[in-house]
């Protein structure tokens, strides 16, 4: 959605950001939308915070910066902030000292179909067969459409006996989609596992990933899905590639190898606010100088919900109701910098 991160002063433009399918469902099918975004600019900087990668992106000077990481838009000639949602997981949750580790595996995914899950499913299925018995967690969440696989649960009690689903559990949220749990109780679940597995084929910039690494989890994934973790930790201990969809190789192989003291704080602070934000000020001081930097005409809490979260397009607390239009209306109004709170944990929802 629109994402609020500075409020214009004397000194220097305001700064907005605003989603890639924002830009594709609103701006590119609302004149009106349009035009008031390009008003705007002469009080406002305006990123695009890509949700996705998109090799074939092409730059629109509506749009100052994007947000997205390296690699991410197919062109290095991009105005890029190599920063996004993802770098701004909420402190000190994950990176709390690690719990009791209950499970060995730990998937944390949606039912949709790019996640993948009967190739999950189909990977624990062939280390027990092999006699791996590990411990496994599947956390998911159910999307209010288009679940895919549309029978996970039988799915998984057809390949799984009784006695295997003692080992091999599954927790099903059907609840607040996407988001159904905070990250108190979601970090619970990260420290008490061993190895974070992801089973995209293509998801760069994913946060689950980025929550694994801000935890100290050893991640399995493919090359692709790895391009958030820092280029420095792309190897093991930290990660293991999987190549040919050998999931079940590489699950063995990192729990085999996993020491709690292999990872280092170096990955994890790139996920951590007390870090990234002050990395985002820098970029940002590109666009607004350098001279107007004060915290009270910032707003940097919940960045990791707020930047990637959309108007009138998505569900439960992904969505704000709230018209584009009409949010842009009112920031771009006298009253605006009278309401404007640095410490409002939700800034957007205030407004609405």
């Amino acid at each position: 959605m629109a994402c609020i991160i500075k409020k214009p002063t004397e000194k220097s433009k305001g700064v907005i950001t605003f989603t890639t399918q924002e830009r594709d469902k609103v701006f590119a099918v609302d004149r009106d939308s349009l035009q008031s975004l390009i008003e705007m600019k002469d009080r406002w900087v305006v990123g695009l915070h890509h949700n996705w990668h998109d090799y074939n992106f092409r730059y629109n000077p509506v749009f100052d910066f994007s947000m997205a990481g390296p690699g991410d838009l197919g062109s290095s000639e991009v105005p890029l902030i190599p920063l996004d949602a993802c770098n701004f997981i909420q402190p000190p949750y994950f990176s709390e000292e690690p719990t009791k580790k209950i499970w060995d595996v730990l998937y944390v995914t949606r039912a949709v179909y790019f996640k993948r899950l009967p190739v999950f499913l189909n990977t624990i299925r062939k280390l027990y067969d092999s006699g791996k018995m590990y411990r496994v967690l599947l956390l998911c969440a159910i999307p209010p459409e288009n679940m895919d696989p549309a029978n996970l649960i039988e799915m998984y009690q057809s390949m799984f006996s009784m006695e295997e689903r003692k080992l091999f559990s599954i927790i099903t949220l059907e609840h607040d989609y996407p988001f159904t749990l905070d990250h108190v109780c979601l970090s619970h679940f990260y420290h008490s596992s061993k190895v974070f597995v992801h089973c995209a084929p293509d998801e760069r910039r994913c946060r689950v990933i980025a929550n694994a690494v801000a935890s100290k989890l050893p991640v399995v994934c493919s090359s692709d899905c790895a391009s958030i973790i820092p280029s420095e930790y792309r190897k093991e201990p930290f990660l293991y590639t999987v190549s040919h969809d050998d999931y079940a190789t590489s699950i063995d192989k990192s729990l085999t190898e996993y020491n709690i003291d292999n990872f280092s704080e170096g990955a994890s602070s790139m996920f951590n606010p007390n870090y990234t934000i002050l990395e985002l000020k820098k970029y940002l001081s590109n666009y607004i100088g350098s001279e107007d930097m004060s915290d009270e005409n910032f707003n940097f809490h919940n960045l990791d919900i707020r930047l990637g979260r959309h108007h009138q397009v998505s569900y439960g607390p992904n969505k704000i109701d709230t018209k584009i239009k009409d949010l842009i209306q009112f920031v771009c109004s006298d009253d605006f910098n009278d309401n404007f709170n640095s410490n409002s944990m939700d800034l957007e929802r205030s407004f609405t």
